[in-house]
């Protein structure tokens, strides 16, 4: 090297030190943080999810509508720990590279400077206009592609119906037919729209880059910088560029997981039809009780239609009376007793409990008082006594023992 070349190395020995110590600091700011965020994750994510969904009334949770579920608690806090990971791990340190490219370009020339700062932002104003669009697309797509998966886990849970009924090549073929049109759909944005706009960007952020480094050719040609100033100006925007697809592809990772994780935002903040703690106690110090239905109706939404399930239903049980409902598949008989358990509110009408208005009572007390055995039971992990106790308060339990 020259001797007029020894300011702009010792500058830049400065500048690489200062760069070595500054990266070092913010990865260890960025583990201390990521270990801190991944033990929030650990609990905090699948406790709020818990809380909310048990939180919910049994007819929200049931209906073919249902916006969260119990299965998608890993798979929520997966996303979110996917979209903390790309942010401190991608993103920010991106951002801080570009930051120093820009500010050794400016150090350069200022000219050089407002023109890597320039690229730097149309890049990423064209990379946020692609994300904004993938992002409208892809929302309803992933609605139809959660649809699609409790579907497919409710043929899962229920393939011993299927296999005596002989229709599992009938099921194969609805769920392949149901969800070909969804990935047509998929394909087109990922398939045929995003690597047309990665191929435009690239040719656009290409050009860019000549159109500079002519500048920069000239410049040096002319004798205004020097070939070590023109090298660090290439090598800096070479960086920017790099950086800035990086960070592109990882700013829209965070944006696909943050469709699936606004999905159960939205749930989380839903509110419940009603509380199950509010309401009188229910209190009663006699076997059974008097259940009467007054022109209850029942209607629900479905695929965006309403249909009603009872019509002007009107029934009477007396208190201790043994009463048996039965009719064909589909007539109503397990939403007449979910009105029972108040999972839904009725359309019209009203549910009476020994006289009273169903929905005045505490529906946490009243269920102390009903023994429901579902189509479907379900043995809970644990002992044969967690089972049998479950659902009883502690007093009763501790009378049965492991014996």
């Amino acid at each position: 090297l020259g001797e007029k070349s020894h300011d702009l190395l010792i500058t830049g020995l400065a500048y690489v030190s200062l760069l070595v110590l500054i990266e070092s600091s913010i990865g260890w700011f960025r583990q201390h943080v990521r270990e801190r965020l991944f033990n929030v994750n650990f609990w905090h994510i699948p406790m709020r999810l818990t809380r909310a969904f048990f939180r919910r009334t049994l007819g929200m949770l049931i209906a073919e509508d249902s916006d969260i579920d119990g299965g998608g608690v890993e798979s929520t806090r997966d996303k979110v720990w996917n979209i903390q990971d790309h942010f401190l791990f991608t993103v920010v340190p991106g951002y801080s590279l570009i930051f120093f490219a820009v500010v050794a370009c400016a150090y350069v020339s200022p000219m050089f400077g407002v023109m890597a700062f320039l690229y730097s932002v149309l890049d990423t104003v064209f990379s946020n206009s692609q994300n904004n669009y993938i992002r409208s697309k892809i929302t309803p797509i992933a609605k139809e592609i959660r649809r699609w998966d409790r579907r497919l886990r409710e043929r899962w849970n229920n393939v011993p119906t299927i296999k005596c009924n002989s229709v599992e090549v009938k099921i194969e073929k609805e769920l392949t037919e149901e969800i070909q049109p969804t990935l047509k759909k998929d394909f087109v944005v990922w398939g045929c729209w995003h690597p047309n706009q990665v191929l435009i960007q690239r040719i656009l952020g290409g050009l860019s880059r000549v159109i500079v480094m002519l500048y920069v050719g000239i410049q040096t040609l002319n004798g205004n910088i020097s070939i070590e100033e023109a090298t660090l100006v290439i090598f800096s925007l070479e960086r920017i560029a790099t950086v800035l697809f990086d960070v592109g592809g990882a700013r829209r990772m965070i944006q696909e997981n943050l469709v699936r994780v606004r999905a159960y935002e939205k749930a989380l903040t839903k509110k419940p039809d009603f509380d199950y703690l509010e309401g009188k106690e229910f209190q009663s110090d006699k076997m059974g009780v008097e259940i009467e239905m007054r022109n209850v109706s029942l209607s629900h939404s479905m695929q965006g239609k309403n249909v009603q399930i009872l019509r002007n239903v009107n029934l009477h049980v007396k208190a201790g009376e043994r009463v048996a409902i039965i009719g064909p598949s589909g007539a109503g008989k397990s939403q007449l007793t979910n009105l029972i358990l108040r999972a839904f509110d009725p359309s019209e009408g009203v549910v009476l409990i020994d006289g009273i208005n169903l929905v005045g009572y505490s529906l946490q007390s009243f269920c102390r008082f009903i023994g429901h055995v579902p189509q479907s039971a379900e043995v809970f992990e644990g002992s044969i006594r967690e089972n049998v106790c479950f659902g009883i308060g502690e007093e009763d339990a501790e009378k049965i023992t492991d014996d």
